[in-house]
């Protein structure tokens, strides 16, 4: 019976997810053939952080865990975050450039750019926000509660490489789901070894801006005004072709490695822990 109850939580929530998602973007957007980019994040951003907060306070709420909101230090975990987000992303983009998968051409710095890098502060933050709060706070907290650390972190995983199905370009090397699988692992196990969400969300943001704003890279299919330009010229499997640097095989062997040193981390950690007991 309590299988059966965590699924439909699961299902409910993607539900809902999905039935906001469409009844806003029909009042909103209506019959529009193409909308701005920015109103179709904040409805996606909003109808993830709407289902995630009400089915944890409507079912979840005095039962021993929590969305990973408050925890110590939390500016401190969000900055860190930050930090190992430029630092992954950094690696990934110097390795495809080395790699010959694009070439770094021009540096633009007139308003309008810098316009739309602060204008995607804001949205990457609510992306970030919105996404850790569904997937990590809510599925995986509730997964994790009921099953342990290994399932809320698989499957959650598995659902949040899953709700970037439609994402463009997504299918345009075989490693973009992949390595969005890989990342949502690695979000998921920072969310295990701080005990909240604000590492993963400075991470998933930084990711994200640094990705599209500064290395010209789309980000998970979609493109943004960057302060580099890049041309795109070798091979998509080396290049991530239109989905960006989470489509490359270069993503997959960083990730696979950053994800196995957080395994041994958090194996070692509790080892110590278990002596120490």
């Amino acid at each position: 019976m309590r299988r059966f109850m965590v699924l439909g939580k699961v299902l409910l929530s993607l539900v809902l997810f999905m039935g906001l998602g469409g009844m806003v973007s029909s009042l909103v957007l209506g019959a529009q053939s193409s909308s701005p980019e920015w109103k179709l994040i904040i409805i996606t951003g909003m109808s993830m952080l709407i289902p995630a907060i009400l089915m944890f306070f409507l079912f979840e709420r005095g039962k021993g865990w929590s969305l990973g909101f408050r925890q110590s230090h939390l500016m401190t975990r969000a900055l860190q975050g930050i930090g190992l987000g430029i630092l992954l992303i950094s690696i990934g983009a110097v390795a495809i450039w080395i790699c010959g998968g694009v070439e770094f051409q021009s540096v633009h710095t007139d308003a309008d750019t810098w316009t739309s890098v602060l204008a995607g502060v804001g949205l990457f933050a609510l992306v970030a926000i919105s996404e850790e709060v569904f997937n990590r706070g809510y599925l995986q907290g509730l997964l994790e509660h009921q099953y342990g650390v290994t399932w809320g972190v698989v499957v959650s995983s598995i659902i949040f490489a899953l709700l970037h199905g439609a994402n463009p370009g997504i299918w345009s090397t075989p490693f973009t789901m992949i390595n969005i699988f890989l990342i949502g692992v690695f979000f998921a196990l920072t969310r295990v070894m701080t005990g909240g969400i604000w590492l993963p969300i400075g991470c998933h943001l930084a990711w994200n801006f640094f990705q599209g704003h500064v290395y010209g890279f789309a980000v998970s299919g979609t493109d943004t005004k960057p302060i580099l330009s890049i041309l795109v010229n070798g091979n998509s499997l080396v290049s991530g072709g239109s989905f960006g640097v989470e489509g490359s095989i270069l993503t997959t062997i960083l990730m696979i490695l950053v994800c196995g040193i957080c395994v041994k981390l958090y194996v070692q950690r509790e080892h110590n822990i278990h002596l120490a007991s």
